[in-house]
């Protein structure tokens, strides 16, 4: 005759191999893959004269900055007024026509000797490298600051949030805090 299974026991059980299923193998601070595998950027901002300038650094260009937002204390939003967004390539020529000066000198078999400057524009053969993908991207924002007395009491508790779009589409979003502005000195 087969001993009955206690109640307790088989939801013990039950519970260590369903946990067991579920887990990562790495420990309790492990982290999704597709987590681990997302790219990162570079933010770093500035106050002066009444506006935060931020600039977010992308260097895989994999995401693009479609919106930059500046959050008071109080909940209330500021949109950036102005985003620029630039493409980088590294050691590429830009694709366009660019010019030079040459200073340059020969000797001749027939025993001359001549100097001479000259101007010339040089460009890439094959259409250069405008089709080619970024291998950085750099997006400026420019946050006004309203009420600039209220912003350098309360600081500490201003926050920026970068809206980041994937090229599949996917949204992700940034937030940081806001700059802290330097004291005046008289």
């Amino acid at each position: 005759m087969r001993p009955a299974v206690r109640p307790t026991r088989l939801l013990a059980g039950l519970l260590l191999l369903a946990a067991s299923a579920c887990g990562t193998g790495a420990g309790s601070d492990a982290v999704p893959a597709e987590a681990a595998a997302a790219p990162e950027v570079s933010w770093a901002t500035v106050y002066r004269d009444g506006t935060i300038r931020v600039t977010i650094e992308d260097p895989g260009a994999h995401y693009r900055v479609s919106r930059v937002t500046l959050f008071a204390p109080d909940g209330t939003q500021t949109e950036a007024a102005e985003i620029t967004r630039e493409n980088l390539s590294r050691g590429s020529t830009g694709g366009g026509i660019r010019p030079s000066v040459g200073v340059g000198g020969g000797y001749s078999s027939h025993g001359g000797f001549g100097t001479g400057v000259g101007i010339g524009l040089s460009f890439p053969l094959g259409g250069g490298t405008a089709d080619r993908e970024p291998e950085a991207r750099r997006t400026t924002a420019i946050l006004p600051v309203a009420n600039t007395a209220r912003y350098r009491q309360t600081a500490g508790g201003w926050e920026i949030q970068a809206t980041l779009t994937s090229p599949g589409d996917e949204t992700t979003y940034a937030r940081f805090p806001a700059p802290i502005p330097a004291e005046q000195t008289p």
